[in-house]
């Protein structure tokens, strides 16, 4: 009903303020589907109503309409020196970095030293040049690209090595191993444990998964195979008899 409703008043509208060529009605100013400043009765909007809400964190203020015009003029910029994304400030309509608001005057970098690479770093291109922490500014938010990865509670991390570490240890831990082979090897649990194999399986794991896998899948698939075959068969066999009764019928 939405969806009828929708197009009823479309069309309705469309032709009110559009003739059947897609030209403008006589009386009409100025077409609502076309320009966000007219209004239904196809006529300009008032100069107080908002045709483009204003967004300060983009240095963007609001945008009003003219009243004589049906198109809606560019947002106008918030106040110099006003804060937006990032710690940033407000400069002519445009956010700039932390590092290049005024008060500063310097390039926006990444440290490379990973223990620092979520500190607000910047670059003073007029003396050292170097990459340094900005003394005084907060921490990089959660979630920004660092040295290695992305930030998470003002360190570095790699999510991905962060998991293959986290498992890896199990292996490594002789007291936390017994937890990892049971899985695999259960029945040589005990002797693999004495041995302190951990260490090796921790260096060959991707061959020992890939061996597992093919002990256990190659003689599943196999029984498939004879199980289907055996199905095939007495498929077969049972469509011979049902046409020799067939032809005993017809004689």
């Amino acid at each position: 009903m939405f969806i009828f409703a929708y197009l009823r008043d479309h069309d309705s509208i469309l032709g009110t303020c559009c003739t059947n060529e897609c030209r403008l009605a006589p009386s009409a100013q100025c077409s609502p589907f076309n320009q966000p400043c007219c209004s239904d009765a196809c006529s300009y909007h008032p100069a107080n109503h908002v045709c483009l809400p204003g967004d300060p964190l983009q240095c963007k203020a609001t945008s009003f309409c003219t009243g004589h015009s049906g198109e809606c003029p560019s947002a106008p910029a918030i106040p110099n020196g006003s804060p937006c994304i990032e710690d940033g400030e407000c400069q002519d309509g445009v956010c700039l970095p932390y590092c290049e608001r005024q008060s500063i005057a310097k390039k926006s970098c990444i440290c490379e030293e990973i223990h620092l690479s979520c500190r607000r770093c910047c670059r003073d291109v007029n003396g050292t040049g170097l990459c340094e922490p900005e003394i005084g500014a907060a921490d990089l938010v959660d979630g920004t690209w660092c040295a290695q990865g992305y930030c998470r509670k003002s360190k570095c991390v790699n999510e991905v090595a962060d998991y293959v570490t986290r498992h890896l240890n199990v292996l490594s831990d002789r007291s936390r191993i017994c937890w990892f082979l049971p899985a695999l090897f259960l029945p040589l649990t005990p002797i693999l444990v004495a041995l302190n194999l951990g260490p090796i399986i921790q260096s060959n794991i991707v061959a020992i998964i890939v061996f597992l896998s093919i002990a256990v899948w190659v003689p599943i698939g196999y029984c498939i195979k004879r199980a289907d075959g055996r199905e095939i068969s007495s498929t077969r066999r049972a469509g011979r008899v049902r046409t020799v009764d067939v032809v005993r019928q017809i004689h």
